[in-house]
């Protein structure tokens, strides 16, 4: 019983997602899943055992099952992988009507058509149509169990301007989180990113195009109090230039004048006439 699925990439985040359709494929999830030495799954080898990428270890918890590694240069192990990939070479790949198959959305498509055909088709070992001997197997069911999250999952800090930034753009929060980290999360499908502090979901954003771009969203930014800025009003100003000054100390810079009656200038006006 088959399920294959073409991919742009070959890191964890993938390999764990496709693991998913294919559980899903499948209708549940098998006792133990044995896999290729791949570095997305098996960093090491410490006196011949596996040593396991973390995340992947917690993938088969999530879902129950046993992870197993093919033994290097074992033919008995590495032949169940390779004899797959090849019959997929063999019996896909050739003839594909490779002028119609614009995208990689395209190209899957085809494969699960094929693999619907494989799949339902009399084995040559066994007899019997992988379908019909599928249902004597005993898988757990997903019964309703959310998918495991496959994200890219990096961590940023929120600057004052309630931005972070995430692959040459920057992206908005809410203001309450300005200053704090914030854990970013990207499907592996990309289009989108989902921006998540201490497990609740504070943003989502449409992941842009190109670099430099900043994508706000104004409801981040309601409540935050307002500085008015610009010139200041005429009455700023004038309780400006009445304030004390340099050489002024206390006093007014505007002086007081005495009121004198009028009699007193003339008396000054007729002596400098004389």
């Amino acid at each position: 019983m088959r399920y294959v699925e073409f991919t742009e990439r070959q890191d964890l985040e993938t390999l764990l997602s496709c693991m998913v359709h294919a559980f899903h494929y499948f209708g549940g999830v098998t006792r133990s899943v044995l896999v290729d030495n791949m570095k997305a799954a098996v960093l090491d080898r410490v006196a011949g055992q596996p040593l396991w990428n973390p995340r992947f270890l917690d993938f088969a918890s999530y879902y129950g099952f046993v992870p197993r590694a093919c033994h290097p240069y074992r033919p008995e192990t590495k032949g169940k992988i390779e004899r797959t990939i090849g019959f997929v070479r063999q019996s896909f790949w050739p003839g594909l009507p490779w002028e119609s198959i614009d995208s990689l959305a395209n190209l899957n498509a085809r494969a699960w058509a094929w693999q619907e055909e494989v799949n339902h088709r009399v084995h040559g070992t066994t007899r019997e149509k992988p379908a019909e001997r599928f249902l004597r197997e005993e898988l757990r069911p997903l019964a309703g169990q959310p998918d495991y999250d496959t994200s890219y999952v990096s961590y940023r800090e929120v600057a004052k301007d309630c931005l972070i930034s995430y692959r040459g753009n920057r992206y908005s929060v809410p203001h309450p989180f300005a200053g704090k980290r914030v854990v970013v999360k990207e499907p592996v499908e990309g289009r989108r990113i989902v921006i998540c502090h201490q497990q609740e979901r504070i943003a989502e954003h449409a992941l842009a195009t190109g670099k430099g771009a900043m994508i706000m969203e104004p409801e981040h930014y309601r409540g935050l109090p307002r500085h008015r800025r610009g010139r200041p009003s005429k009455a700023l100003l004038l309780r400006r230039e009445l304030l004390a000054g340099p050489g002024v100390g206390r006093h007014f810079a505007i002086p007081e004048v005495e009121v004198r009656s009028l009699a007193r200038y003339e008396e000054v006006s007729h002596v400098a006439a004389v």
